[in-house]
């Protein structure tokens, strides 16, 4: 039941229901029956599960740029990387927002495998189930869709899980006997999602565009808040996309680089184990993304956002920036301290919990305690 109200929820034919999103990434990369010498273009800007599943099945990882603004794969780069190994495309959506499948599609019918024929697209859409594409929701375009319902993500199956979204009929039946101990047909082992988790999966997709929405409203009011400071870019989001800010993710300046970078993602990111600072170069420019709260009944009361001065040095007002603040219902405290730094101090009830540990950026997300 789980299975068929998610693949129809994505737009595709067939999903196989798994126990976690690194396993799905592993299993379409089994699909692809990758010989030595085999390519899979992958974006620099990751996490590193990806790359993992292509080097688990004996493939050689080719990076790829990503675009600035959005963190998509970018298309140009990607063609130029593509030689006569090349099996498949493996593009992120990043973040929350979709990556640009329909121009990915193209390519891979441009340059199809000498063997294989037309390049396999396969999406990993861990951080943005739910987000919408050409007003179709992601999963409805590539060869395959990876998701994660890990407790952190945007809907989530007891603790953890996953879906890999398809319609075509040999793959699908190539994935669930991957899942299965190969059901006499291939090697596999035990993928399974249990019967309970994919219970808890059917009540978490009848809220998930509720819970999207809410997140999109928070988005929305920290957009308000902070436009207009030079040294901050907002998140942009083309046209054809429907973000649901899994992470709210900024640039800032590459002269902040060093002590004031690191002391503005230290302002957002408590100490624990688990959460480590990572910033990364983005054409020219020095990742951090922000704070992106869990959906809440309370949104308008969710989270305070002190801006720890203005700019110094002929940056922003601060009495302007105060004035923003005060309009949206937030407060300014504190001397000048860090130019445009950002603290994000949640309500009672609500604990920081996450820092995403990739090597692009830096995110940290506020669940529900209770």
């Amino acid at each position: 039941e789980f299975e068929a109200a998610f693949a129809d929820y994505c737009g595709a034919k067939h999903c196989v229901s798994i126990n976690g999103a690194g396993t799905g990434l592993d299993m379409a990369m089994m699909c692809l029956d990758l010989e030595p010498g085999d390519e899979v273009i992958v974006p620099a800007i990751n996490f590193k599960a990806a790359a993992l599943s292509v080097i688990g099945q004996g493939g050689k990882v080719v990076w790829c740029e990503v675009d600035p603004r959005t963190f998509q794969a970018d298309p140009e780069d990607v063609e130029r990387r593509i030689t006569p190994n090349t099996r498949a495309i493996y593009p992120v959506h990043m973040n929350g927002m979709a990556a640009p499948i329909d121009d990915y599609l193209e390519i891979a019918e441009r340059h199809p495998h000498p063997k294989h024929g037309p390049l396999k697209v396969i999406g990993d859409g861990a951080r943005s189930c739910g987000a919408g594409y050409k007003g179709q929701k992601i999963g409805s375009r590539a060869w395959m869709t990876v998701f994660s319902f890990h407790t952190q993500k945007l809907m989530t199956t007891l603790g953890e899980g996953g879906a890999v979204v398809t319609s075509d009929d040999e793959a699908v039946a190539r994935l669930r006997a991957i899942r299965q101990f190969g059901s006499g047909n291939y090697w596999g082992t035990n993928y399974k999602m249990t019967k309970v988790q994919a219970a808890v999966g059917m009540v978490q997709l009848g809220r998930l565009e509720q819970m999207l929405e809410e997140r999109r409203q928070v988005a929305h009011e920290r957009t308000e808040m902070l436009q207009g400071i030079p040294e901050i870019t907002l998140p942009y989001v083309p046209e054809e996309c429907w973000h649901t800010y899994y992470l709210y993710t900024c640039l800032v300046p590459p002269e902040w680089a060093g002590e004031k970078r690191d002391r503005l993602i230290q302002t957002q990111v408590p100490p624990g184990p688990n959460r480590r600072p990572e910033p990364a170069a983005v054409g020219g420019a020095w990742q951090a993304a922000l704070l992106c709260q869990h959906p809440s009944e309370d949104v308008a009361g969710r989270e305070r956002v002190h801006l720890r001065g203005a700019v110094g040095n002929g940056g922003a007002d601060p009495g302007g920036i105060e004035r923003r603040m005060a309009d949206a219902g937030a407060r300014h405290q504190g001397p000048p301290t860090l130019g445009g730094a950002l603290r994000v101090v949640p309500r009672s009830g609500l604990l920081a919990r996450r820092t995403v540990v990739s090597p692009a950026h830096v995110g940290l997300e506020a669940r529900p305690t209770r």
